[in-house]
């Protein structure tokens, strides 16, 4: 997060970076909730700001896949 962003804005960062990596990996959504064990709807709500996803959830590897849900995020701010 810059130190101008507000948290809503460091939010949609996040969720649009998640969003971006998946796309760049060409996983599905699917994919992703079978990875991180979440329901298809959860991962579709995360992407499209209808919840949020926990700072400690957003380290965690995607299983099998070596990718991290931070992905780009942190390449974003």
């Amino acid at each position: 997060m810059s130190l101008g962003d507000t948290p809503a804005v460091a939010r949609r960062r996040v969720r649009l970076a998640i969003r971006d990596a998946r796309n760049a990996k060409g996983y599905t959504q699917g994919q992703v909730a079978d990875a991180m064990d979440w329901s298809l709807s959860k991962v579709m709500r995360i992407e499209s700001g209808e919840v949020t996803i926990s700072q400690k959830r957003q380290g965690e590897p995607i299983p099998a896949r070596g990718a991290h849900v931070r992905a780009r995020a942190v390449n974003v701010a």
